[in-house]
Protein backbone atom coordinates (compact mmCIF):
# COMPACT_ATOMS: atom_id res chain seq x y z
CA UNK A 1 0.00 0.00 0.00
CA UNK A 2 1.33 3.43 -0.95
CA UNK A 3 0.75 6.92 0.40
CA UNK A 4 -1.53 9.45 -1.32
CA UNK A 5 0.37 11.61 -3.76
CA UNK A 6 4.13 11.93 -4.01
CA UNK A 7 5.49 12.60 -0.53
CA UNK A 8 8.75 14.36 0.29
CA UNK A 9 9.49 12.14 3.28
CA UNK A 10 12.52 9.96 4.10
CA UNK A 11 12.64 6.91 1.79
CA UNK A 12 13.33 4.79 4.86
CA UNK A 13 9.76 5.49 6.02
CA UNK A 14 8.51 3.13 3.33
CA UNK A 15 11.17 0.66 4.44
CA UNK A 16 9.63 0.67 7.92
CA UNK A 17 6.24 -0.04 6.37
CA UNK A 18 7.74 -3.00 4.50
CA UNK A 19 9.44 -4.15 7.69
CA UNK A 20 6.11 -4.31 9.51
CA UNK A 21 4.62 -6.29 6.60
CA UNK A 22 7.42 -8.84 6.70
CA UNK A 23 7.44 -9.13 10.50
CA UNK A 24 3.69 -9.57 10.89
CA UNK A 25 1.42 -9.49 7.82
CA UNK A 26 -1.65 -9.31 10.08
CA UNK A 27 -0.46 -6.05 11.59
CA UNK A 28 0.22 -4.66 8.11
CA UNK A 29 -3.21 -5.64 6.80
CA UNK A 30 -4.89 -4.04 9.81
CA UNK A 31 -2.78 -0.90 9.42
CA UNK A 32 -3.79 -0.62 5.77
CA UNK A 33 -7.44 -0.66 6.79
CA UNK A 34 -6.88 1.90 9.53
CA UNK A 35 -5.06 4.18 7.09
CA UNK A 36 -7.88 4.13 4.54
CA UNK A 37 -10.53 4.81 7.17
CA UNK A 38 -8.45 7.54 8.83
CA UNK A 39 -7.76 9.28 5.53
CA UNK A 40 -11.48 9.24 4.69
CA UNK A 41 -12.27 10.90 8.03
CA UNK A 42 -9.46 13.43 7.55
CA UNK A 43 -10.73 14.41 4.11
CA UNK A 44 -14.23 14.85 5.52
CA UNK A 45 -12.80 17.26 8.10
CA UNK A 46 -11.43 19.38 5.22
CA UNK A 47 -7.89 19.05 6.51
CA UNK A 48 -5.09 20.25 4.27
CA UNK A 49 -3.29 17.87 1.93
CA UNK A 50 -0.26 17.81 4.21
CA UNK A 51 -2.43 17.08 7.26
CA UNK A 52 -4.14 14.23 5.41
CA UNK A 53 -0.71 12.81 4.54
CA UNK A 54 0.26 13.05 8.20
CA UNK A 55 -2.90 11.20 9.20
CA UNK A 56 -2.30 8.56 6.53
CA UNK A 57 1.32 7.87 7.50
CA UNK A 58 0.60 7.90 11.23
CA UNK A 59 -2.19 5.37 10.63
CA UNK A 60 -0.01 3.16 8.42
CA UNK A 61 2.67 3.13 11.11
CA UNK A 62 0.52 3.32 14.25
CA UNK A 63 1.55 -0.24 15.19
CA UNK A 64 5.17 0.17 14.08
CA UNK A 65 6.21 -0.53 17.66
CA UNK A 66 5.05 -4.12 17.21
CA UNK A 67 8.51 -4.66 15.72
CA UNK A 68 9.64 -4.61 19.35
CA UNK A 69 7.08 -7.19 20.46
CA UNK A 70 7.59 -10.95 20.25
CA UNK A 71 5.52 -11.96 17.22
CA UNK A 72 4.22 -14.95 19.19
CA UNK A 73 2.43 -12.51 21.51
CA UNK A 74 0.84 -10.72 18.55
CA UNK A 75 -0.64 -14.02 17.42
CA UNK A 76 -1.44 -15.50 20.84
CA UNK A 77 -4.93 -16.98 21.04
CA UNK A 78 -5.42 -16.90 24.82
CA UNK A 79 -5.28 -13.95 27.26
CA UNK A 80 -1.96 -12.26 27.97
CA UNK A 81 -0.46 -12.34 31.44
CA UNK A 82 0.60 -9.07 33.11
CA UNK A 83 4.15 -9.17 31.78
CA UNK A 84 3.02 -9.95 28.24
CA UNK A 85 0.37 -7.25 28.36
CA UNK A 86 3.00 -4.76 29.55
CA UNK A 87 5.23 -5.70 26.61
CA UNK A 88 2.44 -5.26 24.07
CA UNK A 89 1.36 -1.93 25.58
CA UNK A 90 4.85 -0.55 24.97
CA UNK A 91 4.32 -0.49 21.21
CA UNK A 92 3.15 3.17 20.98
CA UNK A 93 6.30 4.35 22.75
CA UNK A 94 8.57 2.10 20.70
CA UNK A 95 6.99 3.23 17.43
CA UNK A 96 7.35 6.88 18.39
CA UNK A 97 11.01 6.41 19.34
CA UNK A 98 11.78 4.64 16.04
CA UNK A 99 10.25 7.47 14.01
CA UNK A 100 12.06 10.20 15.95
CA UNK A 101 15.33 8.32 15.57
CA UNK A 102 14.72 8.18 11.83
CA UNK A 103 14.17 11.93 11.46
CA UNK A 104 13.09 14.85 13.69
CA UNK A 105 10.92 15.98 10.75
CA UNK A 106 8.60 13.06 11.54
CA UNK A 107 7.69 14.49 14.95
CA UNK A 108 3.98 15.02 14.19
CA UNK A 109 3.63 11.47 12.90
CA UNK A 110 5.62 10.13 15.85
CA UNK A 111 3.52 12.01 18.43
CA UNK A 112 0.31 10.64 16.88
CA UNK A 113 1.72 7.10 16.91
CA UNK A 114 2.56 7.47 20.59
CA UNK A 115 -0.93 8.77 21.43
CA UNK A 116 -3.19 6.42 19.45
CA UNK A 117 -4.13 4.43 22.58
CA UNK A 118 -4.93 7.49 24.68
CA UNK A 119 -8.61 7.88 25.61
CA UNK A 120 -10.81 10.97 25.66
CA UNK A 121 -11.54 10.37 29.38
CA UNK A 122 -7.82 10.25 30.23
CA UNK A 123 -7.66 6.56 31.10
CA UNK A 124 -5.55 5.48 28.12
CA UNK A 125 -1.81 4.95 27.73
CA UNK A 126 1.12 5.61 27.71
CA UNK A 127 0.76 9.16 29.02
CA UNK A 128 -2.79 9.38 30.34
CA UNK A 129 -3.70 12.27 28.05
CA UNK A 130 -7.33 13.31 27.86
CA UNK A 131 -9.63 15.42 25.72
CA UNK A 132 -7.96 17.84 23.34
CA UNK A 133 -4.58 17.11 24.93
CA UNK A 134 -4.61 14.14 22.55
CA UNK A 135 -3.48 15.23 19.07
CA UNK A 136 -6.31 15.32 16.52
CA UNK A 137 -4.43 12.86 14.29
CA UNK A 138 -4.32 10.33 17.13
CA UNK A 139 -8.01 10.88 17.94
CA UNK A 140 -8.92 10.06 14.34
CA UNK A 141 -6.72 6.96 14.30
CA UNK A 142 -8.11 5.75 17.64
CA UNK A 143 -11.62 5.39 16.19
CA UNK A 144 -10.43 3.85 12.92
CA UNK A 145 -8.11 1.46 14.78
CA UNK A 146 -10.86 0.19 17.07
CA UNK A 147 -13.45 -0.10 14.31
CA UNK A 148 -11.13 -2.02 12.00
CA UNK A 149 -9.98 -4.31 14.84
CA UNK A 150 -13.54 -5.13 15.84
CA UNK A 151 -14.60 -6.02 12.31
CA UNK A 152 -11.50 -8.07 11.51
CA UNK A 153 -10.75 -11.72 12.34
CA UNK A 154 -8.37 -11.93 15.30
CA UNK A 155 -6.21 -14.76 16.74
CA UNK A 156 -8.68 -15.03 19.63
CA UNK A 157 -11.85 -15.13 17.46
CA UNK A 158 -12.68 -16.74 14.14
CA UNK A 159 -14.84 -13.88 12.84
CA UNK A 160 -15.01 -10.15 13.41
CA UNK A 161 -18.11 -8.24 14.45
CA UNK A 162 -20.55 -7.10 11.82
CA UNK A 163 -19.82 -3.51 10.84
CA UNK A 164 -23.21 -2.43 12.20
CA UNK A 165 -22.32 -3.89 15.61
CA UNK A 166 -18.91 -2.23 15.56
CA UNK A 167 -20.42 1.16 14.75
CA UNK A 168 -22.74 0.72 17.74
CA UNK A 169 -19.74 0.07 19.98
CA UNK A 170 -18.06 3.22 18.65
CA UNK A 171 -21.18 5.22 19.53
CA UNK A 172 -21.26 3.68 23.01
CA UNK A 173 -17.69 4.86 23.63
CA UNK A 174 -18.30 8.45 22.52
CA UNK A 175 -17.00 10.78 25.23
CA UNK A 176 -15.18 8.03 27.08
CA UNK A 177 -12.80 6.33 24.66
CA UNK A 178 -13.39 8.58 21.65
CA UNK A 179 -13.65 12.28 20.86
CA UNK A 180 -17.41 12.99 20.99
CA UNK A 181 -17.10 15.50 18.14
CA UNK A 182 -15.62 12.87 15.78
CA UNK A 183 -18.01 10.00 16.49
CA UNK A 184 -21.05 11.54 14.71
CA UNK A 185 -18.93 12.19 11.62
CA UNK A 186 -17.62 8.64 11.70
CA UNK A 187 -21.18 7.28 11.93
CA UNK A 188 -22.28 9.56 9.10
CA UNK A 189 -19.47 8.25 6.88
CA UNK A 190 -20.40 4.69 7.75
CA UNK A 191 -24.08 5.28 6.96
CA UNK A 192 -23.11 6.85 3.64
CA UNK A 193 -21.11 3.74 2.68
CA UNK A 194 -17.82 5.58 2.82
CA UNK A 195 -16.05 3.16 5.17
CA UNK A 196 -16.99 -0.41 4.24
CA UNK A 197 -19.19 -2.21 1.77
CA UNK A 198 -21.22 -5.36 2.40
CA UNK A 199 -18.20 -7.63 1.93
CA UNK A 200 -16.02 -5.54 4.29
CA UNK A 201 -13.92 -4.12 1.47
CA UNK A 202 -12.69 -0.74 2.65
CA UNK A 203 -13.78 1.94 0.21
CA UNK A 204 -11.27 4.53 -0.93
CA UNK A 205 -13.69 6.54 -3.08
CA UNK A 206 -17.32 7.42 -2.43
CA UNK A 207 -18.74 5.05 -5.04
CA UNK A 208 -16.63 2.08 -6.04
CA UNK A 209 -17.26 1.44 -9.77
CA UNK A 210 -18.55 -2.04 -10.47
CA UNK A 211 -17.92 -4.17 -13.58
CA UNK A 212 -21.55 -3.59 -14.58
CA UNK A 213 -20.66 -0.03 -15.48
CA UNK A 214 -18.73 -1.42 -18.45
CA UNK A 215 -20.94 -4.40 -19.25
CA UNK A 216 -22.61 -2.69 -22.21
CA UNK A 217 -19.37 -1.77 -23.95
CA UNK A 218 -18.89 -5.10 -25.71
CA UNK A 219 -15.26 -5.57 -24.63
CA UNK A 220 -15.00 -9.11 -23.20
CA UNK A 221 -11.50 -8.55 -21.85
CA UNK A 222 -12.90 -6.07 -19.31
CA UNK A 223 -14.00 -9.06 -17.24
CA UNK A 224 -10.33 -9.78 -16.55
CA UNK A 225 -9.76 -6.54 -14.63
CA UNK A 226 -9.41 -6.47 -10.87
CA UNK A 227 -11.67 -4.29 -8.73
CA UNK A 228 -8.87 -1.75 -8.26
CA UNK A 229 -8.28 -1.65 -12.01
CA UNK A 230 -11.98 -0.89 -12.50
CA UNK A 231 -11.58 2.01 -10.07
CA UNK A 232 -8.62 3.39 -12.01
CA UNK A 233 -10.41 2.89 -15.33
CA UNK A 234 -13.62 4.59 -14.16
CA UNK A 235 -11.72 7.64 -12.92
CA UNK A 236 -9.72 7.79 -16.15
CA UNK A 237 -12.92 7.78 -18.21
CA UNK A 238 -14.30 10.53 -15.99
CA UNK A 239 -11.42 12.70 -17.20
CA UNK A 240 -9.13 12.33 -14.21
CA UNK A 241 -5.36 12.29 -14.73
CA UNK A 242 -2.78 10.18 -12.93
CA UNK A 243 -2.15 12.63 -10.03
CA UNK A 244 -5.86 13.06 -9.24
CA UNK A 245 -6.50 9.31 -9.57
CA UNK A 246 -3.66 8.67 -7.11
CA UNK A 247 -5.14 11.18 -4.69
CA UNK A 248 -8.67 9.76 -4.97
CA UNK A 249 -7.50 6.19 -4.36
CA UNK A 250 -4.86 7.00 -1.70
CA UNK A 251 -2.06 5.42 -3.71
CA UNK A 252 1.10 6.74 -5.34
CA UNK A 253 1.25 7.90 -8.92
CA UNK A 254 3.61 5.05 -9.74
CA UNK A 255 1.00 2.60 -8.43
CA UNK A 256 -1.63 4.14 -10.72
CA UNK A 257 0.78 3.82 -13.67
CA UNK A 258 1.35 0.16 -12.78
CA UNK A 259 -2.41 -0.43 -12.78
CA UNK A 260 -2.68 1.32 -16.15
CA UNK A 261 0.07 -0.88 -17.57
CA UNK A 262 -1.83 -3.95 -16.43
CA UNK A 263 -5.05 -2.62 -17.96
CA UNK A 264 -3.25 -1.87 -21.26
CA UNK A 265 -1.89 -5.42 -21.34
CA UNK A 266 -5.24 -7.05 -20.61
CA UNK A 267 -7.08 -4.91 -23.19
CA UNK A 268 -4.26 -5.04 -25.75
CA UNK A 269 -3.80 -1.27 -26.07
CA UNK A 270 -0.62 0.75 -25.79
CA UNK A 271 -1.64 4.18 -24.50
CA UNK A 272 -4.31 6.02 -22.54
CA UNK A 273 -5.56 7.55 -25.78
CA UNK A 274 -6.09 4.10 -27.35
CA UNK A 275 -7.78 2.87 -24.18
CA UNK A 276 -10.21 5.77 -24.05
CA UNK A 277 -10.96 5.42 -27.78
CA UNK A 278 -11.62 1.69 -27.36
CA UNK A 279 -14.11 2.18 -24.56
CA UNK A 280 -15.85 5.27 -25.87
CA UNK A 281 -16.22 4.19 -29.48
CA UNK A 282 -16.71 0.47 -29.22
Amino acid sequence: MNAPGELSLPPSLSALQVGVTVYDPGTAEHSAGVARISATVARSLDLSGQEIQTVWWAAVLHDLGNLGVDVALLRKVGPLDKGQSREVRRHPEVGCALLLALSPSLARIAVAVRAHHERWDGSGYPDGLGGEEIPLVARIIAIADTFDSMTRRQPYRSEGLAASQAIGEVQNQSGSQFDPSLVPLFVELYNAGRLVDDSHVLQSVRSVPEPTRFSSLGVPALSRLTKREYEVLALLLDGERVPSIASALYVSQSTVRNHLSSIFSKLDVHSQAQLVHLLRHN
